[in-house]
């Protein structure tokens, strides 16, 4: 019988085994055995991970988070996983949005396999970003699930959407380049890159440590307030938006754009120090949905709207 420890890893590794099958039944299968393994791929995906998920609340309630580390390392050299109710959250949030996109896309479009499999993919990043301890595999994470995302919009068969979603690659990968190198300043200065390890060495550092220990804060932060589409990072996300399959639009909103959030709660306990931006934070918040309610009246287009 599995244990916790392997049980949690189930909203990873069983989305990459329905998107794996997914690929070798289009590469080596007729189409009527191509249809059926989408239809597996999604159980095994997207509907048995979230009863799995679902099956380990009573656990949750007993012990507060089931920790494990990957492949069975100690924990100063493997990367670190914490499954808690946060956790929960974001897996059934992608699950509950993901699978009614899916049966919408399956008569509306795009249809076709791959489609099928690189919303797995997503979904498989979305979990490990939602469990992850480690600040490098949140980086790996979220782009992995941005790649998955960029592949997604340009599925469109609209003619701009191969370059929104072009616009939304170069903007991202160049912000996640300050990601990388927040992460490199917090390593530098903590020795380790697990948030626990990190909130540790943060709190005997010194005052002038403490001041590049914010500096590599803000690296992380302005990243993700780009992939949350905070003004007035968010001017990649209209086209995007309005360009991309209906399926994918919803997804967008209701995931893709939410993720990066609960992301950054994570970021945020690495220091108390983090404290620091919550105001600015806070304004840049209350600026953007201000701001994006009046662009919305200006709009005749119905997905532009809903992209504001």
């Amino acid at each position: 019988m599995l244990s916790n420890a392997n049980l949690m890893f189930s909203p990873i590794y069983l989305p990459l085994l329905g998107a794996a099958l997914i690929l070798v039944c289009k590469s080596f299968f007729p189409t009527k055995v191509r249809r059926l393994a989408e239809y597996v791929g999604v159980i095994i995906g997207l509907v048995v991970p979230a009863i799995i998920v679902l099956s380990l609340y009573p656990v949750l309630q007993e012990t507060g988070s089931i920790d494990a580390v990957a492949g069975s390392y100690r924990g100063i050299i493997g990367i670190t996983f914490s499954f808690d109710g946060l956790s929960m959250l974001m897996i059934l949030l992608a699950a509950s949005v993901t699978i009614p996109s899916w049966i919408y896309s399956r008569k509306v479009g795009p249809g076709h396999s791959s489609f099928t499999a690189l919303i797995l993919i997503q979904n498989a990043a979305i979990s490990a970003i939602a469990m992850t301890s480690d600040l490098f595999n949140l980086f790996v994470c979220l782009e992995v699930m941005g790649v998955a995302a960029y592949v997604l919009i340009a599925s469109s068969q609209k003619g701009n959407a191969v370059y929104a979603s072009f616009s939304y690659l170069m903007i991202s990968s160049s912000a996640m380049v300050f990601f990388l190198l927040g992460t490199f300043g917090l390593y530098r200065l903590s020795g380790s890159l697990s948030y626990e390890g990190i909130a540790q060495g943060l709190a005997g550092l010194g005052p002038e440590a403490q001041k590049t220990a914010l500096l590599c804060l803000v690296l992380l932060v302005v990243p993700i307030l780009l992939r949350v589409a905070v003004m007035p990072l968010s001017l990649w996300l209209i086209d995007a938006h309005s360009k991309a399959p209906h399926a994918v639009s919803a997804m967008l909103s209701g995931v893709l754009l939410k993720i990066p959030l609960f992301a950054l709660i994570r970021v945020f306990s690495l220091s108390p120090l983090s404290g620091a931006m919550s105001l600015p934070l806070s304004w840049a918040g209350t600026i953007t949905a201000l701001l994006a309610v009046l662009f919305a009246l200006a709009q005749s287009d119905a997905k532009q709207l809903l992209a504001y």
